[in-house]
């Protein structure tokens, strides 16, 4: 293992401590790689507390900082991921949130899955669907089709199998929206139902997870029964349900497990 390696699996042993993300830093100066340095340096600064006027200029340079070091970043996550199905945002310094767009992006992410968390301190994963209004096809036809592409049950058990996800903070399997030209926008979703529901409620893997969406699933009143009784959710500060055909009977099992931590 490279110093560079040991260096960073200090962090990802220690992710919430900015002493390691500093000294990286160093290394990487010492490596010719100063402006990925100083981008660490000030994100780390950002996530304290400061002053408008110097939280302004060190946002304006983190944004500078970013476009020259954004290939010396991403590289290595681009060595597995196409940048086209997933989307990475950097958080004090280093990769921490991953968004992962359809089928395809978690078709990588289930490839890839281990190679992520050895490269990145990533706390909070998205699994988005992405969809497209199409053109009618024939002159009778009125509306134009709505052609969606998401995770599926079996994706998402083979996800929800990985130890690594023990290192998860949030897991979105929400929906999105998309626009057509007209600028009409429509929700898409995974629509996992039930099942989708069942299976996170049994997945010990998600035992220190703080955050949970779940809206735009067709989640039911069996769905939010499962997620109640789960003894891996424990830890859960937000979970969103909204815009799923909850019933009366799923929003008050909801309210009840949940209180003011649950959107319905």
């Amino acid at each position: 293992m490279s110093q560079g390696e040991r260096l960073l699996r200090t962090i990802l042993n220690n992710p919430g401590e900015d002493a390691p993300r500093l000294v990286y830093a160093d290394w990487l100066e010492e490596q010719g790689h100063q402006d990925l340095a100083e981008f660490i340096r000030v994100q780390l600064q950002l996530a304290t507390p400061l002053a408008d006027a110097k939280r302004l200029v060190l946002e304006e340079r983190e944004a500078d900082l970013f476009q020259s070091c954004e290939e010396v970043l991403l590289q290595p996550l681009w060595d597995y991921f196409d940048p086209e199905a997933c989307t990475f945002l950097p958080e004090r310094g280093l990769i921490a949130e991953v968004t992962l767009w359809g089928e395809k992006g978690a078709e990588e992410f289930v490839r890839h899955l281990p190679e992520l968390f050895l490269l990145a301190p990533v706390h909070t994963v998205r699994l988005h669907p992405v969809g497209m209004l199409m053109p009618s096809l024939m002159p009778w036809e009125t509306k134009g089709k709505l052609e969606i592409d998401h995770l599926n049950r079996e994706l998402l058990a083979a996800i929800l199998a990985h130890d690594d996800l023990t290192r998860l903070r949030e897991l979105d399997l929400g929906g999105s929206h998309v626009e057509n030209r007209g600028g009409e926008s429509f929700a898409v979703g995974n629509y996992l139902g039930n099942g989708g529901a069942i299976l996170v409620a049994h997945a010990s893997t998600l035992r220190s997870l703080r955050a949970l969406v779940l809206s735009d699933n067709a989640v039911s009143e069996p769905g939010v029964e499962a997620l109640a009784h789960s003894p891996h959710l424990e830890a859960l500060e937000h979970l969103d349900l909204r815009f799923n055909p909850l019933g009366e009977d799923g929003r008050t099992r909801g309210r009840k497990r949940w209180g003011e931590r649950v959107l319905l």
